[in-house]
């Protein structure tokens, strides 16, 4: 979420809390903010929902007093109660609290993504959850928001969904382990289930049973998690912001949002070029053009619907730059690498599709055909063949079929592989299903090279 600038000041307990900057904000519950007070950095969070702010308030002071109480770093609570109404704050009835704020931070979220060492960072997270469950705590909306990082010690958040028992029942426990688990990368899951010996240790918890209950839970709480996801992104929040009127909606990814992405997604047409050779693709079934945006190159794609029965009545289920959208947040968060997703728009003649776009980020690289028939690089082609198996082992994993597995669909760019034209992959339940697609995938992704050795069928199994 973009940062937004703030002037706003207010008395707290005869000091002037001056409001610098909201840093997050849950659409209709609750804001984030930076803010000084008593010559010193904090931070803000008030709670603002007409019916539930003062409960969550509560919940929240009382979770930050069971860290302090044991002994579990966390954010100093300097002040709660009733906060005052302001300008950026409107409802009467808004409780606030202020915390500390924590010296050169660095949430988990980016320390995950920087470090090369991830084993270590596991351990380190595994002694933090390890200390909570042996305290009797559990946070049952467990993710890498929960933790921050600052010279080297790791310090909890959010007391709001923490609960306490007197010691943490096993199964909850291992439940808790799980959800945490389920937040890395499918392929870095490994990493916590190789931790398991050091966090039985730690708790004193029966080794085998408690990783049976983490196998038992941990891809239930991935597909609750992606399906959570997937709910969000059509409507605004912290990630989404939302652009509709009547006959339209569109959505942009929050990261991204600008006056030049609004201006485009009011009127997607203007940018693909008039001469039509111009365009990247210019099919029966889609029209794709590089365009340039805040000095970025995107790609939009018009997916076209011909004149005949079979596209009539696609235009009455979920268009195909919908499914391309969710199923770019859906392989991001499963851990896989896909063109950044910027924006959907969508037209409607009543119930019926009009016309639909998706624009996402333009990977400046070659399609895996092309790389590997040039490629005399023998650990570049290594490094592609182990990529493409990590891909595929995610995909049976998750129980996702792509739907068109030829090599042109992959593009490889800084030693990553790319996985684009996502409009025809599903990700399924029924086990045979599964079986049948994912079987067909394989199938067509072997008959891109033939006679090749870079790849065998043994790979894949």
């Amino acid at each position: 979420m973009r940062r937004m600038s703030l002037t706003t000041t207010t008395i707290i307990e005869s000091f002037k809390l001056n409001l610098k900057a909201c840093v997050r904000e849950v659409a209709g519950k609750r804001k984030v903010f930076s803010a000084s007070w008593q010559n010193k950095d904090v931070f803000v969070k008030v709670f603002i929902h007409p019916d539930s702010a003062e409960r969550h308030w509560k919940r929240d002071v009382e979770g930050i007093k069971l860290f302090a109480d044991n002994n579990i770093l966390s954010p100093a609570l300097l002040w709660s109660g009733k906060f005052p109404k302001l300008e950026s704050v409107s409802n009467e009835n808004a409780f606030g609290i202020i915390l500390e704020a924590i010296p050169n931070p660095e949430p988990l979220s980016g320390k995950w993504e920087k470090t090369k060492d991830k084993a270590s960072l596991v351990q380190k997270i595994i002694e933090v959850i390890a200390e909570h469950h042996n305290a009797g705590l559990i946070q049952s909306d467990l993710h890498f928001g929960n933790f921050l990082f600052s010279d080297g010690k790791c310090y909890s958040l959010d007391g709001d969904a923490l609960q306490k028992f007197d010691k943490a029942p096993i199964e909850k426990a291992a439940s808790n382990y799980a959800l945490l688990t389920a937040q890395a990368e499918v392929i870095h899951e490994n990493l916590f289930v190789d931790a398991i010996p050091k966090y039985c240790e730690l708790t004193g918890f029966n080794e085998d049973k408690f990783s049976e209950y983490v196998h038992k839970s941990l891809m239930p709480l991935r597909k609750k998690r992606c399906h959570n996801l997937l709910k969000k992104i059509y409507r605004k929040c912290t990630a989404i912001n939302t652009y509709n009127s009547p006959g339209r909606r569109s959505f942009i990814n929050s990261k991204y949002d600008s006056p030049a992405l609004r201006k485009c997604i009011d009127n997607p047409e203007n940018y693909f070029p008039k001469d039509k050779d111009q365009l990247l693709k210019n099919g029966n079934s889609a029209t794709v053009a590089l365009i340039e945006v805040d000095g970025k190159e995107l790609v939009v794609k018009r997916y076209n619907y011909n004149k005949n029965l079979k596209t009539f009545i696609r235009r009455f289920r979920k268009s195909r730059a919908s499914t391309s959208w969710s199923n770019a947040f859906r392989l991001q968060n499963y851990g896989m690498k896909t063109p950044e997703p910027y924006a959907l728009i969508e037209t409607f003649k009543g119930p019926m599709v009009d016309h639909a776009y998706f624009i996402a980020e333009h990977i400046k690289g070659n399609d895996l055909l092309d790389v590997l028939s040039k490629n005399e690089n023998k650990e570049e082609t290594q490094l592609i063949c182990q990529q493409m198996k990590d891909i595929f082992t995610v995909w049976k994993k998750c129980k996702i079929a792509h739907g068109d597995c030829k090599a042109t669909n992959f593009i490889y760019h800084e030693n990553e592989v790319y996985i684009i034209d996502l409009d025809a992959m599903q990700e399924m339940n029924s086990p045979t299903t599964f079986a049948k697609a994912h079987e067909k995938d394989l199938k067509r992704w072997m008959k891109n090279w033939g006679d090749s050795q870079n790849f065998t069928r043994e790979m894949f199994s």
